[in-house]
């Protein structure tokens, strides 16, 4: 059984009826894959902008989760459908300071979930217990299997895939001078061999992190190139002698 550590086990609780009418309504006779599918669009309503970027997360995390199981010859299922769930619990954590909770709680709707659909026990409780821990960034519990860790990976995996350097690269950058520009390269290319140490649960993911790293430190390069040129083509073209002022009054 997964238990909720968390403060926010009370408030949950009082909201656990809409799970119960979401769990009422499932068809068991359904694909597996299928049922959480259905599950996860009922709880997170993505037909509501506010939870469609999480619904989408999941969907991608669950393709990443299949191309790791592939890799290393599992079932493709039982870790697809951690991946599809592991942030099934957002709806219930509305505030920043519930959102550490939202690991456990997905797991516990994961974990009510593969019961009513009769899903096998033994594959159900290394699911939840992946779930409950991929949040975790470095310091995983010892005792992970590469299964446990894998779900993690598939989340890891889409949360630093080409979306999110978008939204990393506008929000650090935006409308900044080249000078600038270059010290947050600096420092974002730093995290990135930071990042390089993080463990992943197969060889195949792996390679895929390291891919995805990759692909950041080529971006990060290339614009710190690109703002270089930018100020030697200011010093280059336009010198300055001693006393000119930079631009006409």
């Amino acid at each position: 059984m997964i238990a909720m550590k968390h403060s926010l086990i009370a408030k949950y609780r009082k909201d656990e009826k809409r799970l119960d009418k979401i769990l009422a309504a499932c068809d068991a006779s359904q694909p597996p894959l299928q049922a959480a599918r259905a599950l996860l669009y009922a709880l997170l309503q993505p037909d509501q902008y506010a939870m469609r970027y999480r619904y989408e997360h999941c969907l991608r995390a669950c393709g990443w989760a299949e191309k790791i199981a592939r890799g290393e010859n599992w079932d493709p299922e039982p870790l697809m459908l951690a991946a599809l769930l592991h942030d099934a619990g957002y709806p219930f954590c509305k505030t920043m300071e519930e959102w550490p909770a939202h690991a456990a709680v997905s797991a516990h709707i994961a974990e009510r979930f593969l019961s009513v659909i009769h899903y096998p026990p033994s594959l159900s409780s290394v699911i939840c217990r992946g779930i409950a821990i991929h949040d975790i960034w470095m310091d995983v519990p010892k005792d992970a299997t590469a299964f446990e860790l894998s779900v993690r990976d598939a989340d890891d995996l889409d949360r630093f895939d080409a979306l999110r350097l978008c939204l990393i690269s506008h929000g650090h950058i935006r409308e900044k001078g080249a000078a600038e520009a270059l010290q947050i390269c600096t420092q974002r290319l730093q995290t990135l061999d930071a990042w390089a140490m993080r463990p992943c649960g197969t060889k195949t993911a792996e390679t895929l992190w390291q891919n995805t790293l990759s692909m950041h430190r080529e971006t990060y390069l290339r614009l710190q190139q690109q703002m270089q040129r930018t100020l030697d083509m200011e010093n280059t073209l336009f010198p300055q002698k001693e006393g000119d002022a930079p631009c006409c009054d």
